[in-house]
């Protein structure tokens, strides 16, 4: 096993090592001072990595600032966002994008690698949903198959309605 290293008075931010402490579940901790006089034993791998800086005295002045005050008073001010992001029909939005931009995504082949496209305007959630509304159960069909994600070319449907409007039963319409 290799010797530990010795840290003895090092500097970590606001905390300087005093002296190697015993171990816990086969971590290394030090025995650090902070500037503010606190001592404390620390994991020192947290203290290294930048992880810990303090003894906790840092963050208390942060939260207690008037800068910290000042940021979250501005926050409040600000506008909330849609607050649907949990809902059936934010999740078919994030879909439809996913799949016509992300190659990693499953669907993508049959989407975005066809140049199926999503329209600027449903680059915002809240055009999309005051376009589309709710789903109400339903799923997101494109009118034509070929088409883009578009007002004009989406719509709400069952999956009956869905399956028989496929590109190959569009291609080919005697198959359906």
């Amino acid at each position: 096993m290799p010797a530990a290293l010795d840290i003895t008075g090092q500097r970590f931010g606001r905390l300087v090592a005093i002296r190697k402490a015993l171990p816990r579940r086969r971590r290394t901790f030090w025995r650090f001072q902070c500037d503010c006089g606190v001592e404390k034993e620390i994991n020192c791998a947290h203290v290294k990595y930048g992880k810990i800086r303090s003894c906790g005295c840092l963050l208390d002045e942060v939260l207690h600032s008037e800068k910290h005050r000042q940021h979250c008073m501005e926050a409040a001010k600000r506008p909330r966002t849609h607050g649907m992001s949990r809902t059936p029909v934010h999740a078919v939005w994030k879909t439809m994008h996913e799949r016509c931009r992300n190659p990693n995504n499953h669907d993508y082949r049959w989407y975005g690698a066809l140049g199926v496209r999503v329209c600027e305007r449903w680059a915002s959630f809240e055009n999309f949903y005051a376009d589309m509304g709710e789903p109400n159960g339903l799923t997101l069909d494109r009118i034509d198959p070929r088409g883009n994600y578009e007002p004009e070319n989406c719509r709400w449907a069952t999956w009956d309605v869905q399956r028989v409007n496929k590109r190959a039963n569009v291609d080919h319409p005697h198959s359906a």
